[in-house]
């Protein structure tokens, strides 16, 4: 399973819990996305988006 996380976060906190879920479940970083410097394309590489 693909998963994805796209975030949000303008303090850095979300950003920081992201990492963390993104290091919890393994996923290596080019699976984590900040959602203002993402295009479209990437939700359709991902089974699971969170």
């Amino acid at each position: 399973m693909n998963i994805g996380i796209f975030y949000g976060s303008s303090s850095g906190n979300t950003e920081e819990a992201a990492e963390k879920i993104r290091q919890g479940l393994s996923l290596p970083e080019e699976n984590i996305h900040d959602i203002s410097e993402t295009e479209a394309d990437p939700f359709d590489h991902y089974d699971v988006i969170t």
